[in-house]
């Protein structure tokens, strides 16, 4: 009989605990589960109150994160002009680029200039041609198989093929990037300032931004001519203008083929008027010396006034470039070249310069 009990009792000392461990495993399976029941019902959540894990996220982070997203949100409103040019700039291929997209419709016109390599097909319309992109007519210069061609600016009808974009620079654009400057192809050529004349008989002055300016002009290749502000009242001082300009190009090896403009701005300058008679005979002076000294390529640059009715309205035996900012050239006499804005934006170039058309 005491064996019988003793057997018992080990048996029960075996059995239970083996009850205890389903239970425990039971138990732990329903902790799992509660959990998975609970982690749906906040996934629902999610999807109910936010559109997507992101939004809950975002409506959840503490407030020191907010008030960082803030703050970097009201710098990016609060950038400086020049810091929103360099960001446009970096983010479009080119300048022309933001322009289409940004500036009205009327200004635009002027700066598309993109380069295109394809197949040119021009629609004629009542005997004009039109050149259509993206269903709109082009308007303003447009180079196509490397072959620069000019829409009237209004009209879009085409005008002329091979004209040159050219711009006008001096120190007053400071420090240009003529590697952006090329990159951009929207420039063919650069006229540079060489400096400014003389009234009487003191010396004609380098532009400060001269010599650095030609030397990376000819390191990169592009084409360049020049400009003289001009300031002479009398023949002494015309011709102290003439020796500073062949004394420039002696001494920074630039050839006489290179074209050098006067530059005729001035009513009155020291109590001087600056007449018809004054300018006719400095701006002769100026052309026929540098001739006789081998300068073939000399001209005057005037605005479309002065030469029509003003003081520079005498006749001319010489190239002519006109500046009228408007959405044609409406000087009817030969002319090489038409300044038609004084607002363009180049990449490589901080604010606006002088872009021109040239024949």
């Amino acid at each position: 009989m005491k064996k019988k009990i003793i057997i018992v009792f080990i048996l029960i000392l075996l059995i239970v605990p083996l009850f205890m461990f389903n239970d425990t495993k039971a138990s732990k399976k329903e902790v799992v589960k509660t959990k998975k029941e609970s982690l749906s019902k906040k996934k629902k959540f999610f999807s109910v109150e936010n559109d997507n894990i992101n939004e809950y996220i975002k409506d959840n982070i503490n407030e020191e994160v907010k008030e960082k997203i803030i703050i970097e949100e009201r710098k990016i409103k609060e950038v400086s002009k020049k810091e929103k040019f360099k960001y446009i700039t970096s983010k479009y291929d080119n300048i022309n680029e933001y322009i289409k997209e940004e500036i009205k419709e009327e200004e635009k016109i002027k700066y598309i200039c993109i380069k295109e390599e394809k197949e040119v097909n021009f629609s004629n319309e009542n005997g004009n041609d039109y050149y259509y992109e993206n269903g709109k007519k082009v308007k303003g210069l447009k180079l196509l198989n490397n072959k620069r061609y000019y829409f009237d600016f209004n009209t879009g009808e085409l005008l002329k093929e091979n004209v040159k974009s050219v711009i006008d620079i001096s120190s007053w654009q400071g420090n240009v990037d003529f590697e952006k400057v090329k990159k951009t192809n929207l420039v063919d050529s650069v006229i540079v300032r060489i400096g400014y004349g003389t009234t009487l008989s003191d010396q004609a002055v380098m532009d400060s931004k001269f010599v650095r300016n030609i030397s990376e002009l000819k390191r990169l290749n592009i084409p360049f001519s020049v400009y003289l502000y001009g300031y002479a009242q009398n023949i002494n001082a015309s011709n102290i203008e003439v020796e500073f300009i062949d004394k420039m190009f002696t001494k920074y090896n630039i050839s006489k083929d290179t074209f050098i403009w006067y530059d005729a701005e001035l009513n009155t300058f020291n109590n001087v008027y600056y007449s018809k008679d004054l300018y006719k005979s400095v701006v002769n002076n100026f052309v026929v010396r540098l001739n006789s000294m081998g300068y073939n390529n000399v001209g005057l640059y005037g605005n479309l006034y002065m030469l029509t009715k003003g003081s520079l309205s005498f006749e001319k035996n010489f190239p002519v470039w006109v500046a009228q900012y408007y959405n044609k050239c409406e000087y009817t006499l030969d002319h090489l070249g038409w300044q038609y804005t004084s607002d363009g934006y180049i990449d490589g170039i901080n604010g606006k310069v002088d872009m021109n058309i040239f024949y």
